[in-house]
């Protein structure tokens, strides 16, 4: 990562200095999710390594500096997500070459955060001065850019700016003066966006040069040593403050993907014998492609790791609406459908699906479809990726609704990746 000091001022260092304990402690994963999202290619695993080494780290700080555990807890349930976001944004980490060893996924055994970060913070705000120190640090992540389920949604970015501004009145009623400051130093991420850096701490520049010679896991090993045992085992078992009910029931995939239904993202519906989740292909994949949008690499994270959850075989089958199709890439209809199932059975299992999960793939074209094809938007609805959970012992693939299919491919995991 070839890093260079930027000759402008702003920078979450800047309140840090005189602001709360947990900012300051926070400092340096915020410095770094600045430089990822500017700097340059990094060898993956050292970074990984660097992270995790600095999470723990944090949570050491934090400790001595007596901020409550179920605060820590929570600001690293939101640092790992803003870091998890600028790496799998990046073209050195997307493609999930990060997700299945996430910082998430280290310390939270989650996929995806982005739905989560938002409903703890609607949590903590409503009781705010409780928790104004959260507040601020998730303030601050949105500040940096982190854009979470939004960044897939039409008008995220209002909304987005929306939810900044409303945090920025509450902690300037909290705070007062202080408060006013929040808005001279904060970093918008449009700024990061062009280029416009802020000023960040000479040991980040450091960091970037060790990188770029491979030499971070000697550097900064020292610091994954010194959390102490009771310390790190209080805070690796501590919960997510009031982020769910638990519950007594087996989870089933409408309740563990209940945050994309309602985002209007994917549709669930459990059947006595199976789930069905469905993807419409006109926000999943460009009109002829079987390359998924990168905005929908994390929905894919998050079913597979809902998938991981529930038992049985999976069956993933591609849809097109009736319009003939014929590209020299491909000839049918059910060549698309194919491909689209494919590509949807690999990027779960590169986003963490387990292994030894028997998954097949099929492409269906125009059958079974779910609307009319006399209209476009019927159309867009039958132009569609369902993944079926069959919980049934004798589950096949001609046992999707509506009729057998015509191409289909049993894949084990290294073949779907091929």
């Amino acid at each position: 990562m070839a890093l260079t000091p930027p000759d402008t001022v702003a920078s979450p260092e800047a309140p840090a200095r005189g602001g709360t304990p947990l900012l300051a402690t926070a400092n340096s994963l915020l410095d770094t999710a600045i430089q990822i999202r500017i700097g340059g290619p990094v060898e993956l695993e050292a970074l990984r390594t660097y992270l995790v080494s600095e999470m723990h780290a944090f949570q050491e700080r934090a400790t001595l500096l007596g901020i409550p555990v179920e605060t820590i807890i929570g600001a690293r349930y939101c640092l790992c997500t803003v870091l998890d976001e600028a790496i799998a944004l990046t073209r050195w980490g997307g493609e999930g070459r990060w997700s299945t060893h996430s910082l998430l996924v280290t310390f939270h055994s989650e996929t995806w955060g982005g739905e989560k970060f938002f409903q703890l913070l609607a949590r903590l705000c409503q009781n705010p001065g409780a928790h104004l120190d959260l507040i601020e640090l998730q303030y601050y992540c949105l500040q940096l850019g982190f854009e979470g389920r939004y960044r897939v949604l039409d008008q995220g970015e209002s909304q987005l700016d929306g939810i900044r501004q409303r945090l920025l009145r509450i902690l300037r009623t909290q705070r007062g003066e202080y408060g006013a400051l929040l808005s001279q130093h904060a970093l918008p991420d449009k700024r990061i966006a062009t280029g416009r850096r802020g000023r960040v701490p000479v040991w980040v520049w450091l960091i970037g040069a060790v990188l770029a010679t491979g030499g971070m896991y000697t550097a900064f090993k020292s610091s994954a040593d010194r959390r102490g045992d009771v310390v790190a085992a209080a805070i690796r078992h501590a919960r997510l403050p009031d982020i769910a009910a638990p519950s007594a029931k087996a989870p089933t995939a409408a309740s563990l993907l209940q945050g994309l239904c309602r985002l209007g993202l994917i549709e669930v519906k459990d059947l006595p014998d199976r789930s069905i989740v469905t993807i419409h292909g006109d926000g999943l994949f460009a009109s002829g492609s079987a390359n998924e949008k990168d905005a929908y690499r994390p929905v894919l994270a998050s079913i597979a790791g809902a998938l991981n959850q529930l038992p049985g075989d999976i069956v993933v089958n591609g849809f097109t609406d009736d319009q003939p199709m014929h590209t020299q890439e491909f000839p049918s209809n059910d060549a698309l459908s194919l491909a689209r199932a494919r590509r949807v059975e690999q990027m779960l299992l590169v986003n963490g699906l387990s292994a030894t999960r028997h998954i097949t793939a099929a492409g269906l074209g125009d059958a079974n479809p779910i609307a009319s094809n006399d209209t476009a938007s019927g159309r867009s609805r039958n132009r569609r990726v369902e993944i079926v959970l069959m919980r049934a012992a004798s589950s096949q693939v001609g046992d999707t609704p509506g009729g057998d299919p015509r191409n289909t491919q049993d894949s084990t995991p290294q073949g779907a990746a091929q």
